[in-house]
C-alpha cells in the first residue's frame, strides 16, 4: 500500500510539473551549454519558422542621407545563408563542441581567431545581386584592385571579389589570416 501511495506520488508530481512547464524557459537558463540542449528539445517537433524580410523606415533618415537609401530584398543569395544559419544552428553535437572549445581557448585568445580556429563566425552583409545593385554595377562590371580591411574568414570580401583581378585583405587575427591565405588573397 505504501509502495502504491508512493508511485502515485511520483506521477502526481510529474504531472504536475509538466503542467506549470511553461516556467521551464530558456531564459532561466543560465549556461550557454544547458540553454543550447534545452532549446534544442523544445524546437524538436516544431516546424521551422519561416523568415519574414524587414523594411526599413527610409522617413526616418535625415534628409541629406535619404536620397542616398538603397532598400536590399531577401534574394536567393540571402535565402542561402540564412537556410545554412538555420541547419547549423540545428547540429547540435557541433554546437556543444564549439561551445567547449570556445570556453577552454577564451581565456588565451580572441573570440575571433576561437572562431578562425573552428571554422565559424562568418559575416553576411550582402548578397552578390545586393552588391551589384549598391554600386550600380552589372554582373560582367571588373576593376583592377580591392582592398578589405578586417577581412574576417573572407566571406564578405568573396562576394566583391569577383568583379576585381586583384584582392588585397588585412586582418589581425592569426586563424582568420590562414582562412584568407586559403582562399588565394593577398
Amino acid at each position: 500500500m505504501k509502495t502504491l501511495i508512493f508511485v502515485l506520488w511520483v506521477l502526481g508530481y510529474i504531472a504536475f510539473l509538466l503542467s506549470v512547464r511553461r516556467m521551464w524557459t530558456g531564459k532561466y537558463v543560465r549556461s550557454p551549454l544547458a540553454r543550447l540542449v534545452f532549446m534544442n528539445m523544445l524546437s524538436e517537433n516544431e516546424a521551422p519558422e519561416i523568415q519574414e524580410w524587414y523594411q526599413c523606415s527610409p522617413e526616418r533618415l535625415g534628409e541629406s542621407v535619404k536620397s542616398l537609401f538603397i532598400q536590399c530584398h531577401l534574394d536567393s543569395g540571402t535565402s542561402a545563408f540564412l537556410k545554412r544559419s538555420i541547419e547549423k544552428s540545428g547540429w547540435m553535437f557541433t554546437q556543444l563542441y564549439h561551445s567547449f572549445v570556445s570556453a577552454i581557448l577564451s581565456p588565451l585568445v580572441s573570440r575571433t581567431s576561437i572562431n578562425g580556429f573552428l571554422g565559424r563566425g562568418s559575416m553576411f552583409v550582402f548578397s552578390s545581386e545586393q552588391f551589384q545593385r549598391l554600386l550600380q554595377i552589372h554582373p560582367e562590371w571588373r576593376a583592377d584592385r580591392l582592398l578589405d580591411l578586417g577581412a574576417g574568414d573572407g566571406g564578405v570580401t568573396k562576394v566583391m571579389a569577383a568583379h576585381f583581378s586583384e584582392v588585397y585583405v588585412t586582418e589581425v587575427s592569426l586563424p582568420m589570416k590562414w582562412n584568407l591565405q586559403r582562399r588565394n588573397y593577398k
